[in-house]
Formats: C-alpha cells, sequence, structure tokens
C-alpha cells in the first residue's frame, strides 16, 4: 500500500530532475556563445596554406571538406601563387579572417 505522499514525492522529484537538466543545459549553451575561437600557439599546430593537404587544411575553423579540396585546387592552378581565401567560393571575409589567425607565417 502506497502512502498518499509518495506518489507527490516521485512527482517532485521527476520536475526537480527536470530543472536540474534544464539549468545544466542553459549554462553549456551559455559557455558555447561565449566562447572564443582562439589561435593555437605558435608551433607545429598551424597551417601552412602553400603546402596543406587537403586533410590539413580541414583543421581550420570554417573550413570543411568542399572547401578544403576548392583552396588546393585553386592553389594547384594557380602554380602555388598566393591568392585571397575569400576569392574561393563560400570562404566570405569573415571566415577569411578567422582562418588567418591559424594559419602559418610564411
Amino acid at each position: 500500500m502506497k502512502h498518499p505522499e509518495q506518489g507527490t514525492l516521485e512527482a517532485n522529484s521527476g520536475w526537480v530532475l527536470l530543472l536540474a537538466g534544464w539549468l545544466f543545459a542553459s549554462s553549456v549553451v551559455q559557455e558555447l556563445r561565449t566562447a572564443t575561437v582562439r589561435p593555437p600557439s605558435p608551433g607545429p599546430t598551424r597551417v601552412q596554406l602553400e603546402s596543406a593537404c587537403p586533410r590539413e587544411l580541414r583543421r581550420l575553423p570554417g573550413i570543411g571538406p568542399s572547401r578544403a579540396t576548392a583552396i588546393a585546387q585553386m592553389r594547384w592552378e594557380l602554380g602555388g601563387a598566393r591568392f585571397p581565401l575569400h576569392a574561393i567560393q563560400g570562404i566570405g571575409e569573415k571566415t577569411a579572417a578567422r582562418v588567418q589567425a591559424w594559419l602559418a607565417e610564411q
């Protein structure tokens, strides 16, 4: 036989768990919103735009497989000459500026 308040305790504990989950999720979302993309420290983690293969180019923020392939293809078509990243279709000024911090100085 159930105690009359037992159902209330079970219902309340469910609400408490739901509220705790919501608070945790909202704090994670807030953390993600305020997080900044920091460039890596100088060293081997930076990417050489002039010699990187598409796999290495994908480590750059905002660069996926198709953009990495497009960068490598543009580099090949221009014979290794330098070109602005925003010349690649799908890479705008903002993405190009974000990527610059991750490129090795050449």
